[in-house]
């Protein structure tokens, strides 16, 4: 937990539910929980480099961020040591505001970090139908 004014737990559910989907994908694999959010979502880019370089030091095979933060050259150096390590790192690539954007394609999507550094997988959701999720 890297959030002194936190007591760990998951304020909004979506780490306990990545964490299922994991677990019910990957049913072997041991997961690490690396808390870089207030118990209100925010984040700074330092402190999700902090945490990616934590996790490398735990061994991690793949890291997971689904949050996207403002880049800055801690943050970009923490992915790169990760992928020169052969760490699998994912990140959301942030939604656009559909209620004042015509998104007319992918490129209109404005870039997110971490998910915008070439070294990450950059993931966002859709429904069925191919809608962007909220």
């Amino acid at each position: 937990n890297l959030i002194t004014e936190s007591d760990g737990g998951d304020h909004y559910g979506h780490g306990t539910l990545v964490a299922a989907t994991i677990a019910a994908i990957a049913p072997n694999s041991m997961l690490l929980n690396v808390k870089v959010a207030d118990d209100r979502g925010f984040c700074t880019s330092e402190r999700v480099a902090k945490g990616i370089r934590i996790a490398i030091r735990r061994g991690a095979a793949v890291i997971n961020l689904s949050l996207d933060v403002e880049p800055s050259l801690e943050l970009k150096l923490a992915t790169e040591d990760a992928w020169k390590r052969g760490i699998v790192v994912v990140a959301a690539c942030g939604m656009p505001d559909l209620s004042r954007t015509a998104l007319v394609s992918a490129h209109d999507v404005p870039i997110r970090y971490p998910a915008g550094y070439s070294e990450v997988i950059a993931v966002a959701s859709v429904s069925r139908d191919g809608v962007l999720s909220p």
